[in-house]
């Protein structure tokens, strides 16, 4: 069957939707990442949102034709800003004019009080452009926020993994997490800011030694818990009531070190969340193992013949254990018992 271009573009359209969402939705459900909502740029055009907003900035003069094109004055609101095509000379519109629409989608329509943007790092040239839109259709700029991230390098035997498009060598989500597994993925991801450049080495993500982060903190998590199990059957209560294990006998460097790293679970919380990046989750997660580990080398934690600093130390093991299991939790990483 013979068909139009346009036309045959509109028939697969829908088509290669139907097949590409669908995995697009598998693999991140892999990484345990869901939307609530998938929102399709098109709906924008079909509730005539492109045009209604087109109209609301060529009311406020905001638009001006320059060779055959249909140009947003971004320079009139935010100094320094480059003006912006939003219908090509050809007729076709650009992401832009779907970005002005999609905002007063979000902010006018559906009243959002706040809205993050999470953009690829090369496009931080068009944050002025955005703040401009904002203060043309009414919004205070304050209420968007754009958080850009850096690319992923892939890793193997010390070198990059090329991978071309165009020549079908390509490693998928799915790919990695079948090599690797979940949890490095996840960890990996959050051990850096946003904006920077990750290295993702796939031989140091499996490797079971303590220069794999991943492996060090779960590992240290599955120790606690197996120290607190042999515990138990050494006839101590690991899960004693906290208010009469007798703390005041941690006084070792080393205890305090651990207690003084514990009581920063809080304040790290908060600055992942007002910084809406929660790679330093990943560091205090370290931070936490490292800070027990030199505990338990310098500290005897089960003692037959101390059985009340036995308990104290069985009680500060069991804080560590649920504030490192915590911040696993908080980055979706798992805690195991066992490893």
């Amino acid at each position: 069957m013979q068909m139009e271009r346009d036309a045959a573009i509109q028939a697969l359209r829908p088509i290669g939707r139907a097949i590409v969402l669908p995995e697009l939705k598998t693999e991140l459900a892999r990484l345990g990442v869901h939307f609530d909502c998938w929102f399709s740029e098109q709906s924008l055009y079909d509730d005539g949102l492109v045009e209604l907003t087109q109209a609301k900035l060529r009311t406020q003069g905001d638009l001006t034709e320059r060779d055959g094109a249909v140009w947003f004055l971004a320079s009139n609101y935010v100094k320094n800003a480059k003006d912006e095509v939003i219908i090509r000379s050809s007729g076709a519109p650009t992401y832009f004019a779907s970005d002005i629409a999609y905002h007063y989608e979000k902010f006018v329509v559906r009243d959002f009080q706040r809205v993050v943007n999470v953009w690829a790092v090369d496009h931080q040239g068009h944050l002025p452009r955005m703040a401009a839109i904002m203060l043309a259709l009414g919004l205070d700029p304050g209420r968007l926020t754009i958080m850009f991230y850096g690319l992923v390098k892939l890793i193997r035997n010390g070198e990059e993994v090329k991978m071309s498009k165009r020549k079908g060598n390509v490693l998928t989500i799915n790919d990695v997490v079948d090599e690797v597994g979940v949890d490095p993925v996840r960890f990996n991801l959050l051990t850096r800011g946003p904006e920077s450049a990750i290295d993702f080495d796939l031989d140091l993500a499996v490797k079971q030694s303590d220069d794999n982060p991943v492996f060090y903190v779960q590992y240290s998590h599955a120790r606690i818990a197996s120290i607190l199990v042999k515990a138990a059957h050494e006839g101590f209560e690991p899960g004693a009531d906290p208010k009469s294990a007798p703390v005041h006998l941690l006084q070792h460097p080393a205890e305090l070190a651990l207690i003084r790293k514990l009581l920063e679970l809080e304040e790290q919380v908060e600055l992942a969340v007002d910084r809406l990046s929660p790679h330093n989750l990943t560091h205090y997660a370290m931070e936490l193992a490292r800070t027990y580990n030199g505990f338990y080398r310098d500290c005897r934690v089960v003692d037959p013949h101390a059985h009340e600093l036995t308990q104290a130390r069985l009680l500060l093991s069991q804080a560590a254990r649920i504030g490192v299991a915590r911040t696993l939790s908080l980055i979706g990483v798992s805690a195991p018992e066992m490893m």
